[in-house]
């Protein structure tokens, strides 16, 4: 482990804060959307279905596969996020790499995903940082 002045510890941990509070609130919004598509794919081949009475499953199938994609594409995500955050809260190396995955991930993903994860991905990027996680040395 690298020695860190006081100063850049405290830089560090200041730059890391507002990551973290990011991490925490992403990981709460795809459990949200994990659960809203896990009920709409239960509930949506039953309002079509009775709504336009569809004679042809390929609607609901269509729709069923899509909300699969969104549940798979989530969980995967989520566990970026919670794996990138308990490394940086025990300061692991390997949150760095995981943590830049999940935020270029998120860019495209999260509705204004990539004006927010550009920023993080600059503090992220901060040699302090990588010093912080002991990543690359």
């Amino acid at each position: 482990m690298v020695e860190l002045t006081e100063k850049e510890l405290k830089k560090a941990k200041r730059r890391l804060d507002s990551l973290r509070i990011w991490y925490i609130a992403a990981i709460i919004l795809y459990v949200i959307i994990i659960f809203t598509s896990a009920i709409l794919t239960i509930l949506a081949p039953i309002i079509v279905g009775v709504s336009f009475k569809v004679e042809e499953p390929l609607p609901i199938i269509g729709t069923f596969f899509v909300m699969l994609i969104i549940i798979f594409l989530s969980i995967i995500l989520m566990i970026l996020y919670i794996i990138s955050l308990v490394g940086l809260n025990f300061r692991k190396p390997f949150a760095y790499p995981i943590g830049m995955a999940a935020l270029i991930m998120g860019m495209f993903w999260t509705p204004i995903g990539t004006i927010i994860n550009a920023i993080f991905l600059s503090k992220l990027n901060n040699p302090i940082v990588k010093k912080y996680l002991n990543y690359g040395i």
